[in-house]
């Protein structure tokens, strides 16, 4: 515990305070020892300009009106004819059916009739024969070619494709089925997987690295993230100069889905932890957040605008916030800004697929099929989200029983006070309107800690302090 953050006034008396939030959470460490500027858990505030204020949720998006979306993908395609943009969305529904609409208009979406996708299907845009077409590829499927005027069609002497990076004019992908191998297409023609020396054909590896799960194309290289580590493949040229090289090995199972190619690095999510990637090694960072995670295995990540976004599943406490009144695979969002370092963490939001908009926004499909635009709006769409901010317990450096005689900080809205001892707990109210509130308590204990709470779709808190004394004075 740092002393600057405990201001003493005599014998009698000292008041504890948070002069800001900047300094973050620390999950990880004993709440005994964690400076009691970090909390021990927050979520669903952002405090990175050192207040607690509305955190990122989800507001209702309407541009797929009559359809519950699976999967959402921004078809970006330039209009010849018509010498314009004319960017699409390609949707995947709950029942797996196919539809694209625009992504500038209010036009219904078109179905297209006999395709059906059964299995989690990708998707990428690709320059064939001049025309921006996207590619719709899954496990059972095979692939698609749509080319946003014609209904899609199969490629029918494609893999079962589970991932796929585009190349050096190749598609790399990995292989439902073949977990050991990466296969590529033909140089110049992504549909066409003939194996041959003048063809496609596949690389095997075969280590203690386990399953091909992931591809992605970066730094002139790529790269394959496996159960357990990370290979990266030379591709220049004629594949019989193609070579593979082993760069890292994890002690945590890799989650694929949360493989993100974030400007000059890559994020991802081990089941030990978040790691940044350079193409050669790899750093652990936001080490405070290991001991939160529960489970990558139906993570999905996206980066923008600076931005790595990060669905999982995180641990619960005793709360249960926005989505976790019934059943979900995912409850976190944690965006994290990759230049300044500062992140949020959001609970109660079951994100499974993010997508671009044409504007620039950045829209979620929940796993209930729901589709809303990431703002920090503090809901979920019509429903608030709790929010929490835990200052961990201290002792003050001694053994005595402490009393907590007076709260007073500055807030804009509807906020609680949880004092909280090792024994018992007592909630304080407040509510201001960007005003300093004060208001005289009696609570005891050996160790003090208190929770910032808020049930408020908008809020906003600065400076919390407790006027405390000890037994004896």
């Amino acid at each position: 515990m740092r002393d600057n953050y405990i201001a003493f006034a005599g014998a009698a008396k000292s008041r504890l305070v948070i002069p800001d939030f900047s300094s973050g959470v620390d999950f990880f460490s004993d709440e005994s020892v964690t400076a009691v500027n970090r909390a021990k858990d927050c979520y669903n505030f952002c405090f990175s300009d050192g207040a607690l204020k509305e955190g990122y949720g989800l507001v209702d998006y309407e541009r797929f009106k009559g359809i519950r979306p699976s999967y959402v993908w921004l078809y970006k395609r330039y209009d010849i004819e018509k010498e314009m943009q004319d960017d699409r969305f390609v949707i995947v529904s709950e029942e797996g059916e196919l539809y694209s609409c625009t992504a500038n208009g209010s036009e219904p979406a078109v179905k297209f009739t006999g395709i059906t996708f059964t299995s989690p299907p990708s998707f990428v845009n690709y320059r064939l024969y001049g025309t921006d077409v996207v590619l719709i590829c899954s496990a059972r499927e095979g692939m698609y070619v749509y080319d946003g005027e014609n209904t899609p069609y199969h490629v029918d002497n494609a893999p079962n494709i589970t991932s796929m990076a585009l190349h050096y004019e190749r598609l790399f992908v990995t292989v439902d089925g073949e977990k050991n191998a990466v296969w590529f297409s033909d140089d110049l023609d992504p549909t066409n997987w003939d194996s041959s020396l003048a063809g496609g054909g596949f690389i095997q590896m075969i280590d203690e690295r386990g399953a091909l799960n992931r591809v992605i194309s970066y730094l002139n290289y790529v790269y394959v993230f496996r159960d357990y580590g990370i290979s990266r493949i030379t591709a220049f040229g004629a594949q019989t100069d193609f070579s593979v090289s082993n760069l890292f090995v994890s002690s945590g199972k890799i989650y694929p889905g949360s493989v993100a190619l974030c400007g000059d690095s890559v994020i991802f999510l081990a089941a030990d932890g978040l790691y940044m990637f350079d193409g050669v090694s790899t750093k652990k960072i936001l080490k405070g957040l290991d001991t939160i995670i529960e489970s990558g295995e139906n993570a999905c990540a996206f980066y923008a605008e600076g931005k790595y976004y990060l669905s999982f599943r995180r641990k619960k406490d005793e709360d249960t916030v926005g989505c976790e009144d019934s059943s979900y695979l995912n409850n976190a969002l944690l965006v994290l800004d990759i230049n300044g370092g500062d992140y949020s963490m959001a609970r109660g939001l079951d994100i499974t697929c993010f997508c671009h908009t044409a504007d620039g926004s950045i829209i979620a499909v929940t796993s209930n099929c729901d589709v809303g635009t990431i703002e920090k709006c503090g809901s979920f769409f019509s429903r608030y989200l709790k929010k929490k901010w835990r200052v961990p317990k201290t002792d003050l450096g001694d053994d005595k029983t402490k009393f907590v005689r007076k709260i007073c900080l500055t807030i804009d809205g509807n906020v609680s006070i949880v004092l909280r001892s090792d024994t018992r707990e007592k909630e304080v109210s407040f509510r201001g309107f960007n005003e300093v509130k004060k208001k005289r308590v009696s609570f005891s204990g050996r160790r003090i800690g208190f929770d910032i709470v808020s049930t408020d779709d908008s809020v906003y808190v600065s400076r919390p302090s407790l006027i405390i004394t000890k037994s004896g004075n």
